[in-house]
């Protein structure tokens, strides 16, 4: 007797396994489905109307994986049952039109993800009646348990007997399908009423029935023809068990074992004997078998193009041309891949290998690019060398020499940016040997020339300052600037652009120094001349005026000094003044001497004027 808790587990598995045919088996006509747990197995009843058609493979699978994954986890009613029995009926017949048995593996079922028993016992929240789309009328389908039991007594025997299994018969169900008394009367009057033939007759009779009874023997003997299919529970299994394969699968290893359970299943079909009553079945999950291999045979020849553009690319760098058949390769699997539907068991893998290839796609054709940059770098550095190896002939100036060196350069840092994972990496290092000493013999030459240049432009502009300012009368600065120009012109290397044009003006700079110097020694004569006679003049009145030239000094007593000193003799003169006279006296000696001593320093005449610039005295140095 099933308890209250085993009876709501039935129930919320029929919710269970009613949704899980609408959305997997994608049955969007009115369907009615029963569940009873009867003698320790599951017994599942799916009714339709007449006029709708199923995919009966479909279905027997859809509820078999559903089973699987919640068998166990009903803590009351799933450890009653191991052995579940599916029955296909039109509504308002007794007898089923298709049937299904297997079995539920507890230990497997146990491992299922646990999201499953929460989706099942989520049902016992909702509402006590399916949606009305999923139900039949209810005058053509018996809603009772009674109902699912009467019907499936009769296959649930014959499925026992032909494996052997010997049950009781329930004394409180009478068969349905069993002949009535009035039926197996008529047969037995027939059977009376039949005359028996001659005996010859009776041979052939016999031989025919010989021979009948062979093919019968044989026909019976065949797979499916009597009793439970095991063929298909087989291929079933099989398929199954592909299935887990694919939807776990990492690699082609894996898919090749799942396609030879696939081959497995389907030979177990084959093996089907024409005149079984699972022949239709069994071709449907044939076609269905077909399509999975189909698909598979796609994914194992993507993965085969897979592997063979992998193996290409090993072991680079490869010329263009090269990558571009890796790059073919790489496409073709990602077509073979893409045909695969993403409701596929093996979709996950195939999804992962897609994202996996579009990346070696990317990378094939960066690849390309880099070898085709590549190769246009090398041409353009080649052509630049051709370039600097012309201008390398025909250069002489500063100018010319930068041109020369600009253009090498660029040839190495073309060469010296090839990737090293290029074809074009070992012929660019062997020209980097041959083109980095032509860099160094430019850049040489141009430092060379630079200086050349700078030297003698520096040279040429001081010579042009120093004369301004010799014109300025600015000795000093002019023989500084001279001496500049000089170095200048001294510093001009040796075979450069500039070196003979140089040479010359070395010489006149020199002569130009010494003169200078000169110049500057008469003009320091002079200064200095001036500074004494500036001394010597000033007094309060001012004594005495002057000029300084290079052929003589001039020296201009003030009226107001010449006439203060003529008051002051007189004066002394009339008072008698000898001490006054004296003093004055030897102011007019010392002033004379004073002047004398200019003109010895400056080695210049010194001329003497009075008030009225009237010449008084002359001095004329000794040297």
């Amino acid at each position: 007797m099933q308890t209250v808790a085993q009876q709501d587990e039935i129930k919320a598995l029929k919710r269970f396994l009613q949704k899980r045919l609408q959305s997997e088996a994608a049955l969007e006509v009115p369907f009615q489905l029963q569940c009873v747990l009867k003698d320790g197995e599951l017994l599942i009843l799916v009714q339709h109307e007449a006029s709708n058609e199923f995919d009966t493979t479909n279905i027997f699978n859809t509820l078999q994986q559903a089973i699987s994954a919640v068998g166990s986890a009903l803590p009351n009613a799933g450890s009653d049952f191991q052995q579940v029995h599916v029955f296909l009926r039109v509504a308002g017949q007794k007898q089923p039109y298709a049937a299904e048995d297997f079995t539920i593996d507890n230990a497997v079922a146990a491992t299922k993800n646990t999201s499953e028993l929460e989706n099942l016992l989520a049902l016992e929240e909702e509402e006590e009646n399916p949606p009305l789309d999923l139900e039949l009328p209810t005058n053509e389908i018996d809603k009772s348990a009674t109902g699912v039991k009467e019907t499936v007594e009769y296959y649930s025997h014959n499925i026992q007997a032909s494996q052997g299994v010997q049950k009781q018969p329930n004394p409180k169900k009478e068969n349905p399908f069993k002949a009535t008394p009035k039926v197996q009367q008529e047969s037995r009057d027939s059977e009376t009423q039949s005359q028996a033939p001659p005996v010859p007759l009776l041979a052939a009779v016999g031989v025919m029935a010989g021979v009948l009874s062979l093919a019968s023997i044989y026909a019976l003997t065949r797979p499916c023809t009597i009793g439970a299919c095991y063929q298909l529970q087989n291929a079933q299994q099989l398929n199954q068990e592909s299935i887990e394969i694919l939807r776990q699968a990492k690699s082609g290893q894996e898919l090749t074992i799942a396609q030879q359970k696939l081959q497995q299943a389907t030979e177990q079909l084959k093996s089907i004997a024409p005149w079984s009553g699972d022949r239709n079945r069994a071709q449907n999950m044939l076609q269905t078998y077909s399509a999975q291999m189909a698909r598979l045979d796609l994914v194992l020849s993507g993965l085969n193009k897979a592997t063979q553009a992998t193996q290409k690319s090993q072991n680079p760098p490869h010329s263009v041309q090269e990558w571009r058949d890796i790059l073919a390769l790489w496409n073709e699997a990602i077509g073979q891949m893409r045909q695969v539907a993403p409701n596929s068991s093996v979709y996950p893998l195939v999804k992962h290998k897609l994202e996996e290839y579009q990346l070696n796609v990317a990378i094939v054709n960066q690849r390309i690019r880099t070898e085709q940059q590549a190769d246009q770098q090398l041409i353009e550095a080649k052509q630049t060398a051709q370039v600097a190896e012309a201008r390398m002939g025909n250069a002489r100036t500063f100018e010319n020499w930068q041109q020369v060196f600009n253009s090498w350069q660029a040839a190495v840092d073309a060469l010296k940016t090839i990737p090293a994972t290029t074809m074009a990496y070992k012929e660019a290092q062997d020209l980097l040997l041959n083109y980095r000493p032509k860099l160094a013999t430019a850049r040489d030459r141009r430092a060379r020339e630079q200086i050349s240049a700078n030297s003698y432009n520096q040279a040429v502009s001081l010579a042009s300052l120093a004369q301004r300012l010799e014109q300025q009368g600015q000795w000093s600065q002019a023989v500084a600037t001279w001496r500049q120009a000089s170095t200048s012109a001294s510093q001009v290397p040796s075979e450069s652009f500039y070196y003979n044009q140089t040479q010359p003006l070395i010489d006149a700079y020199a002569n130009s120094l010494k003169q200078a110097e000169a110049n500057l020694k008469i003009a320091l004569v002079l200064q200095k001349a001036r500074l004494d006679l500036n001394r010597t003049c000033a007094g309060a009145p001012r004594i005495c005026n002057f000029t300084v030239a290079n052929d003589g000094i001039k020296v201009y007593l003030t009226p107001a000094y010449y006439n203060k000193v003529i008051r002051t003799a007189a004066t002394a003169n009339i008072n008698g003044d000898y001490n006054t006279q004296v003093a004055l006296q030897d102011h007019i000696e010392t002033l004379q001497a004073a002047l004398v001593a200019i003109s010895e320093n400056a080695t210049l005449p010194l001329a003497l004027y009075d008030h009225r610039r009237q010449l008084i005295g002359t001095h004329t140095p000794k040297r």
